[in-house]
């Protein structure tokens, strides 16, 4: 449901606050993630019972790295919702929060098959990041694996794998395997390949760029009701699990994970 069909049950001018504060949380939240939060909560404020409110205080509330109002906020999503795609968020909130435990009990609790393959591919990486909170570096390493091996996710699902991965064999000391890694990450999807190639160059020791930006935006100008609104839709991308070929595959640092299952699209 978009922001103009939430708001129908507003009362016009408050609607039209509420999407501007909606809008310029939007705008701020890569660079001005604090101000993005001000903006969300103030729209909270005015119509906290809203999806799509509650979401882009969610979101503001994380990338701010205020983990704990962002965990109660992907909550009440989640019983507003019954969508399970938040899970994955939400236990990398406990991960935030210290507690990697927690965060592996709700993705055990999660039902996979609700979620799209995007999520899918989260919380195998989440998870993943909570064995090696807990120093089980193994166990993390082998939950990527298995995942590589599944071919799940197309071609920026398996460049997440690969890059979650690399990161794993590089925290284990495995430096030669990690760069491998990092490289095959970056050959598969070319939104990767950016910050793939900075730690490929971290490994290398060659001098890098501390900042790497992320130019997507979440949001888009709902242009039937002006500048102060903002669509909330997120459309799943076709291209985004689009099935890659074997060729692809045989770029991979150890095609041992090779599988003949189908991709997990």
């Amino acid at each position: 449901m978009g922001l103009r069909a939430e708001l129908k049950g507003v009362a016009p001018e408050a609607a039209h606050v509420v999407g501007g504060h909606l809008r310029m949380a939007a705008l701020l939240a890569d660079d001005d993630p604090a101000t993005a939060l001000k903006h969300a909560l103030a729209a909270k404020r005015r119509a906290g019972r809203l999806q799509v409110v509650r979401e882009a205080v969610a979101e503001a509330a994380y990338a701010a790295e205020d983990f704990r109002l962002a965990s109660s906020e992907y909550q009440a999503l989640r019983r507003m919702t019954g969508d399970e795609n938040v899970v994955p968020v939400l236990a990398d909130c406990q991960r935030a929060l210290g507690k990697p435990a927690a965060a592996l009990e709700l993705l055990a609790d999660a039902d996979t098959s609700k979620m799209n393959s995007d999520q899918r591919i989260e919380a195998v990486i989440v998870a993943a990041g909570a064995r090696q909170d807990l120093g089980q570096m193994d166990e993390a390493q082998r939950l990527l694996r298995d995942a590589i091996a599944s071919r799940r996710g197309g071609r920026i699902g398996q460049a997440r794998l690969r890059y979650a991965y690399a990161a794993v064999l590089e925290a284990s000391g495995d430096s030669t395997a990690a760069r491998n890694w990092f490289v095959a990450a970056s050959e598969l999807d070319q939104t990767t390949a950016a910050d793939a190639q900075r730690r490929v160059d971290m490994l290398d020791g060659l001098p890098v760029d501390d900042e790497v930006t992320d130019p997507e935006d979440d949001f888009a100008v709902d242009e039937e009701l002006g500048d102060q609104f903002v669509d909330d839709t997120d459309e799943e991308s076709d291209e985004a699990t689009a099935e890659y070929s074997d060729e692809d595959l045989d770029e991979a640092p150890d095609k041992d994970l090779r599988k003949e299952d189908d991709v997990d699209d």
